[in-house]
This record gives structure tokens, C-alpha cells and sequence, in this order.
């Protein structure tokens, strides 16, 4: 029962990141010229972002199902 709330609550994240990834999408066509990110960039990594339990959850999901040679790349 708790994976399926899990499940739930990582689908309804999904959503939610699919909504902000349209508006940033638009944000990037219209004003494009004042975003200076690229690929790779780190900038945002290095600001004052907080990290909300639900994406740490998730990323933690995620990186669970990796395999052991990516996840020492990635660490």
C-alpha cells in the first residue's frame, strides 16, 4: 500500500515538473537572449535552492535502479 502512495505522489511530481518545464520552455522563447544557461551549466546548482522531500525521494527512486557502474560515475 505505501508504494502505491509512493507511486501516486511520484506521478502527481511528474506533473507538476511537466508544467514547469513547459513554462520554462515558453520563458526560453520568449525571452531568450537573457537566459545564459547551457549544457551543463551549474549556476543554478550553486544558488539558493532548496531541495523540497518529494525530489529527494524521487531522485533517490531513480538512482536506486541505476546500475552499479553509473552510479559511480554519477557520485
Amino acid at each position: 500500500m505505501i508504494m502505491k502512495k509512493t507511486n501516486d505522489l511520484f506521478q502527481s511530481y511528474e506533473l507538476l515538473v511537466d508544467k514547469a518545464e513547459a513554462a520554462f520552455q515558453e520563458m526560453q522563447k520568449e525571452h531568450g537572449s537573457c537566459i545564459k544557461c547551457e549544457p551543463h551549466c551549474s549556476d543554478c546548482c550553486h544558488a539558493v535552492f532548496g531541495l523540497f522531500l518529494i525530489e529527494a525521494g524521487y531522485l533517490k527512486e531513480h538512482f536506486d535502479k541505476l546500475g552499479l557502474k553509473r552510479k559511480k560515475r554519477l557520485s
